[in-house]
């Protein structure tokens, strides 16, 4: 179920919809089934149930399947007390465990508790099958685990059915999240106020806490870098570049995920080396080895704006594998590109088939079947073969390395040298930079940016050769700032002081970045 609703990430708010509607479920089945149980409680109590697991599905590892398990499991067992035969609800409530336990899994403990509570509280209750029900659905998991499939509580179709909390046992979260506990608690919280005389104002004060409590968590649940991640990786795959600028100007956030993203919208819109020093950098940035998915996804979308598509084909291969379910229909569109880019347009058709499958990506996959089968590509994907060329000389995890061969081949490329630039930059490169430049008269045939006059001016004085200065055209207020800079840095103040006064100045500088690289 999560990975259905992975490709409707623009759709990303109808989320607290789904969960409102489930939720509004599972209180209307809350209500049946104490309805069929033949007891009297309150609606305000009977939001207990649904709030606790309103909170409980609030954590980030909590999936939308377990609680689609849950009203399963409910539905299944409310259904089973209407029938008015004996014999009958015995029979279909021991068939229904196999059903329960392979759709759901851990639903089962829901599906079980409501039966034996409702067993327990009608008159003339059946000991001999309670006994049946509890020996089938504790034997009938243990048997399937142990001789046909190795199938766990979580590993089911319909998703985690119950989220193992990281400090917790297990057995604590299947039963403090038990609607059938949650329910005796909330009718006996009824039944203890029904002979007050302020039952209606109990009642009230308590639908009030439930709600403002609520909202209270929520907010501080809430968190505002995480939340501005998702957001701008929503604009990435939009291109809406001008926008993540924007938005990481006004909510700026020392993460190199962050800055990898600003830096990619600043390279596509030809403002890296003018603005990079206004976020915060770092030697290693855009360029991840790791087995997480979005730091493989942001140097796999790195290497292909860079258009160096075999080290994108890698990355974001590998990317794919670490994402939800290991099919992201992005990552296929972005695939079935690279494959018809490199001429293997039979490999591309393996994606394009299986994004004709899903409802965001169909009309795409239909496209760009027919453009394959005629042979007329879109401008972006429009690269003769001759032009093309296997990079031999590829290195997993020197991505500055990669980036040189590609200006080496493609010189003229203006995102490549933008790129390798900044790389150079930031890892204190200042031979690979000099050499970069060497045959671009005034750099790239504009003024230099401010952050290449920094990085040079450091290496002058480096060396001790002033004549650098005027063999790069330099400008005299640069200089002025950086003996400013040096003068502030040699005045014998405490560290503190002097990194306050120098991060109130020249926060934003390459030779501020050199210093206290670990805080820019």
């Amino acid at each position: 179920m999560g990975a259905f609703f992975t490709q409707f990430y623009a759709w990303n708010y109808a989320g607290g919809l789904l969960l409102t509607f489930a939720l509004l479920l599972l209180f209307s089945l809350q209500k049946r089934i104490v309805r069929s149980w033949e007891l009297k409680a309150t609606d305000t109590f009977l939001l207990i149930p649904p709030v606790i697991c309103a909170l409980f599905f609030m954590d980030i590892n909590a999936r939308f399947g377990g609680l689609a398990a849950v009203l399963i499991a409910m539905g299944l067992a409310w259904g089973v007390s209407c029938f008015a035969k004996r014999w009958l609800r015995y029979a279909a409530a021991l068939l229904l465990v196999p059903v329960i336990y392979g759709s759901t899994g851990g639903g089962l403990i829901v599906y079980t508790s409501l039966l034996v509570v409702h067993e327990l509280l009608r008159d003339g209750r059946n000991s001999c099958f309670l006994t049946v029900l509890l020996l089938l659905s504790l034997v009938f998991p243990l048997y399937v685990r142990q001789y046909l499939i190795p199938l766990s509580w979580n590993d089911t179709w319909f998703g985690t059915a119950f989220y193992q909390g990281n400090n917790s046992p297990v057995l604590i979260w299947y039963i403090l999240f038990s609607p059938a506990l949650s329910s005796l608690l909330a009718i006996w919280g009824s039944r203890m106020t029904a002979k007050s005389k302020y039952a209606d104002r109990i009642s009230a004060l308590l639908a009030c806490c439930i709600i403002g409590g609520s909202g209270v968590l929520i907010c501080s649940k809430r968190d505002q870098s995480e939340e501005m991640l998702y957001t701008l990786d929503h604009l990435f795959k939009k291109r809406e570049w001008k926008e993540i600028v924007r938005i990481a100007s006004e909510h700026p956030y020392r993460n190199p995920v962050f800055v990898s993203y600003v830096n990619l919208a600043l390279l596509n819109q030809g403002e890296l080396p003018d603005q990079m020093m206004s976020f915060s950098q770092r030697a290693n940035i855009n360029e991840f080895w790791t087995s997480s998915y979005l730091p493989m996804f942001l140097t796999g979308e790195t290497y292909y704006y860079l258009d160096m598509y075999d080290g994108a084909r890698a990355y974001l291969y590998m990317a794919n594998t670490q994402s939800p379910s290991g099919q992201s229909p992005y990552m296929f569109q972005r695939l079935a590109e690279l494959e018809i880019i490199r001429g293997n347009s039979k490999s591309g058709m393996k994606y394009i088939h299986a994004l004709k499958q899903t409802l965001r990506y169909r009309n795409w996959a239909k496209e760009m079947e027919q453009a394959v089968l005629s042979g007329k590509y879109p401008e972006h994907l429009r690269i003769p073969m001759a032009q093309y060329k296997e990079n031999d000389s590829f290195l997993a995890k020197e991505m500055l390395y990669n980036v040189a061969c590609k200006h080496r081949e493609d010189p003229e490329n203006p995102k490549v040298r933008d790129f390798l630039l900044a790389k150079y930059i930031l890892a204190n490169d200042y031979k690979g930079f000099i050499h970069c430049i060497a045959n671009l008269p005034h750099g790239t045939g504009r003024p230099f940016p401010r952050s290449y006059q920094e990085f040079l001016l450091m290496y002058a004085y480096m060396l001790r050769d002033n004549t650098l200065i005027d063999k790069w055209n330099i400008p005299q207020d640069i200089v002025t700032d950086f003996y400013r800079y040096l003068q502030i840095n040699q005045s014998g103040q405490t560290p503190e002081v002097i990194k306050k006064q120098l991060s109130g100045n020249f926060r934003q500088s390459y030779w501020f970045y050199v210093q206290y690289t670990n805080e820019f």
